[in-house]
């Protein structure tokens, strides 16, 4: 990210370590934007002024699906076996819906957001789908 890429709906490093996606942004000066953004995890709104010389730090933004094991306590499995139970839906319309698939026997995918900057990583549940198994029949 540079000075000049700061624009609405792109991704940025706000508050020293809290990844947003850009809402607003306002040209003060042709070397100061006040940007307005919300975070990907806590949806926290926050309001940042950069200039021309400002330090971007880098991010890693990653999804991944798991399926689900058990619900309380939440248990996630990978397409590679590994299982997490450190995790929970802070979302009450996600959560009630995975409860609901979970109570209704049904096969839950769960996509889950991770974000690591400065070495420090975060994750938040940001869906939840039932599976869809699909036969092929020949």
């Amino acid at each position: 990210m540079s000075f000049l890429n700061i624009e609405e709906d792109s991704l940025l490093v706000m508050q020293r370590d809290r990844l947003c996606k850009i809402e607003n942004v306002l040209k003060i000066y042709p070397s100061v934007k006040i940007v307005t953004g919300s975070d990907l995890i806590n949806n926290k709104k926050y309001t940042e002024t950069f200039y021309l010389c400002s330090k971007f730090p880098q991010y890693i933004y990653l999804t991944t699906q798991y399926g689900v094991l058990s619900y309380d306590p939440l248990v996630l499995i990978d397409n590679n076996g590994q299982k997490r139970n450190d995790i929970k839906i802070v979302d009450d319309n996600l959560g009630k819906k995975c409860k609901n698939l979970f109570e209704n026997d049904r096969h839950i995918l769960v996509t889950l957001l991770e974000i690591t900057i400065h070495d420090k990583t975060e994750h938040r549940v940001i869906n939840v789908t039932e599976e869809l198994s699909t036969i092929l029949l020949i």
